[in-house]
């Protein structure tokens, strides 16, 4: 792993003699790290908690509290039991260094230390972490793989099997007005079922590096007016009316089938969730230089506490639309992917009852 990658990593030097902290201060910040420091004990668990540093260096003896009781305290805590902490101390013995690996320490560095030891063990223990990090993130893609087939994809060919099976067994029997009814839930079930294996066959080549962005002009206006022709019948069954406000001198620089993927998911999204005579209006504006799409409707938004999950593959967000529709939520992992993928951004407010709006930030072609 190129240790590159880790330099913008935090790092939280925790030291009561100032001309060590000063020593691994400058050195650090050399290599390009970004460096806090801590001179006692008793300030360093609240300061973890809101730095969320992701190295600690942890002297022992400090005034407050000792290092090994900091670092039992900060394994114990879920937010922080995740941080790995380095010892380095003047305490030399077995028994302390036994003290240091049994209170949740994953080294222990003795003084007076060589730089260039520290540094490579900073590194190490930051490549370990970043790629037990990435173990965990394809363990909870696989998960979600194998979640979406046993069940998101299982239900819609139930209910397809159920509707061929009726038909097969008692078309004679059936009148014209319930044929219909059959056939066009037979439509549906086919129409979500093909959405969700295109979300799906577009992720997994995107988590196995199958698709690559071919950056390109990309006019806005035309790409959420395909989007909003082909869910227009999705809108008009809940008389939800689409607005259009985006101007056609707004070009991105991006992937334009990419895009079309997430302006689809996000209006359909949009759709889903917005009662009848509700509404979805779709935005665009230039904000320093960078191509802005918001899409917001007056739908029954999302929970405080689940906004932070959305674009998560870890953490299904469980909702129905407003007449039962049911989702994985992995249309909005495969937004949030693209748009990364094409060096964006995108953001998500919302307030439950009222509304949701998603505001995508694109580079805009020069």
């Amino acid at each position: 792993m190129n240790t590159d990658n880790l330099r913008d990593a935090r790092i939280l030097v925790v030291d009561d003699n100032s001309a060590n902290l000063g020593v691994l201060y400058n050195h650090l910040d050399r290599e390009g790290y970004h460096v806090l420091v801590a001179q006692d004990g008793r300030s360093v668990v609240s300061m973890v908690e809101t730095e969320q540093p992701d190295l600690i260096l942890l002297d022992v003896m400090l005034p407050g509290l000792s290092g090994f009781e900091i670092c039992r305290a900060l394994k114990e805590d879920s937010c922080t039991s995740d941080i790995p902490v380095l010892f380095i101390s003047a305490l030399a013995s077995t028994e302390d260094k036994i003290e240091g690996f049994a209170s949740g320490g994953v080294d222990y560095i003795t003084k007076p230390f060589q730089q260039d030891e520290v540094l490579a063990r900073v590194e190490a223990h930051l490549t370990i972490k970043k790629q037990r990090e990435m173990l965990s993130e394809l363990n909870a893609t696989k998960d979600r793989f194998f979640s979406i087939i046993a069940h998101d994809l299982r239900g819609p060919f139930t209910g397809f099997l159920g509707a061929t099976r009726l038909l097969e067994e008692s078309a004679e029997e059936l009148d014209v007005e319930t044929l219909r009814r059959i056939a066009s839930e037979l439509n549906r079930s086919a129409g979500r079922s093909v959405a969700l294996l295109e979300n799906l066959l577009q992720w997994a080549m995107l988590q196995q590096r199958m698709v690559h962005p071919v950056p390109g002009p990309v006019v806005l206006h035309e790409v959420v007016r395909e989007a909003a022709d082909l869910l227009l019948p999705s809108a008009e069954q809940k008389r939800v009316r689409l607005e259009l406000d985006v101007d056609s001198a707004h070009v991105a620089r991006a992937d334009t089938d990419m895009i079309s993927t997430v302006m689809r998911n996000l209006l359909n999204n949009a759709i889903k969730f917005t009662p009848e005579h509700g509404m979805v209006t779709v935005r665009s504006a230039i904000e320093q230089g960078q191509v802005c799409v918001s899409v917001t409707d007056t739908g029954i938004g999302v929970a405080a506490e689940d906004l932070p999950h959305l674009f998560r593959v870890d953490r299904k967000v469980q909702r129905k639309g407003t007449r039962g529709e049911s989702g994985t939520g992995l249309g909005l992992v495969l937004v949030a992917e693209y748009i990364d993928a094409n060096n964006g951004t995108i953001d998500v407010e919302s307030v439950a009852s009222e509304g949701t709006c998603f505001t995508i930030r694109l580079p805009a072609e020069a």
